[in-house]
């Protein structure tokens, strides 16, 4: 909290009991104002989740680096498109930018 205080937190059950589908279909229905999101959560799910979001380019690097605990992903380009925000979320249409892997 100390490094993001003016953050909007939200706890959601979803994150913790729907596939990476299912929690693609709940991101789609958030209206945030804001442009940016960070989800924390477990896998499989959420290695599942980059690997929709992302270009298929990226699958190799994903699937070989995994999403180890505490690990960090940030997408480049936006995923959620034009007027229509989160519900534009497109499968394919993010680029992998950093990786942070806590054990390197």
């Amino acid at each position: 909290m100390p490094a993001l205080p003016d953050a909007h937190i939200q706890f959601d059950q979803v994150l913790y009991d729907e596939d990476a589908d299912g929690v693609l279909e709940w991101l789609r229905q958030l209206d945030p104002p804001e442009p940016r999101m960070m989800l924390v959560g477990h896998n499989p799910t959420l290695q599942e989740l980059c690997l929709i979001l992302t270009r298929p380019v990226f699958h190799d690097e994903l699937e070989s680096m995994g999403l180890p605990t505490a690990a960090l992903m940030r997408f480049d380009e936006p995923v959620a498109t034009g007027s229509t925000g989160w519900r534009g979320l497109a499968p394919g249409a993010a680029r992998l930018g950093h990786r942070f892997d806590p054990r390197s």
